[in-house]
């Protein structure tokens, strides 16, 4: 159901909540991983987003903001209620559309359906709307016209692998998430592909290998 560039995306969000031992996972996590993925940084750019400006935003709302596990109580980050919620609500449009693949675009769309998150307002303070995203997706409408010297569809940005980097390097290009694994035993990649399009639970593998997981309908 998820694609494999947002299952990476996915990931990316997981470990950066890991690394800097947040207790719980959360929207933010996740758009601060979309807005350094390849396809994210299109769609955000596409519907008029300063990428350096969100990614700034997102990261200092993650340092000061989310709640972090206390020493000597280490554990997974726990998923919120509305990242839950994004999850299935991205679901649940892929499904009406009658597509297989939630991509980064289904999950920018709900995240923008969850008004009282810091993600959905710091995306709405750049006046980026629900439906900007949706026609961009959809039909490849965007906000910004596209340079003369750039080919449609150029990649935006470093990808997704750069977003544990911004917060200790702000050079272009400068990756942090390779450095996160070397200094963890969070593995590079996950298995997040749900088992059922039906919105069943998908199943991975947590950082010791046990089988876990992500839960594709809200819950309380």
């Amino acid at each position: 159901m998820f694609s494999a560039a947002l299952e990476i995306v996915l990931t990316i969000a997981y470990r950066e909540a890991v690394s800097r031992k947040h207790a719980y996972l959360t929207l933010e996590h996740l758009l601060y991983a979309l807005a350094h993925d390849q396809e994210g940084e299109r769609i955000l750019a596409a519907c008029g987003a300063d990428l350096p400006r969100l990614r700034k935003d997102l990261n200092d709302y993650l340092e000061t903001s989310v709640e972090a596990v206390r020493r000597g109580q280490e554990r997974e980050p726990e998923q919120t209620a509305a990242f839950r919620r994004v999850l299935q609500t991205a679901v649940l449009h892929v499904q009406s559309a009658q597509r297989l693949e939630v991509q980064a675009g289904d999950v920018l769309a709900a995240i923008l359906q969850q008004p009282k998150s810091h993600a959905a307002r710091a995306l709405e303070a750049q006046a980026i709307t629900r439906l900007d995203v949706l026609e961009y997706i959809a039909h490849g409408v965007s906000k910004v016209p596209a340079p003369e010297d750039s080919p449609a569809g150029a990649p935006a940005g470093e990808g997704a692998e750069g977003a544990a980097a911004s917060r200790d390097d702000p050079q272009p290009g400068a990756t942090k998430a390779s450095a996160v694994a070397r200094s963890s035993n969070i593995p590079v990649c996950m298995s997040l592909r749900p088992v059922s399009v039906a919105g069943r639970p998908g199943t991975g593998r947590d950082s010791a290998g046990r089988s876990r997981k992500w839960p594709l309908r809200g819950g309380p």
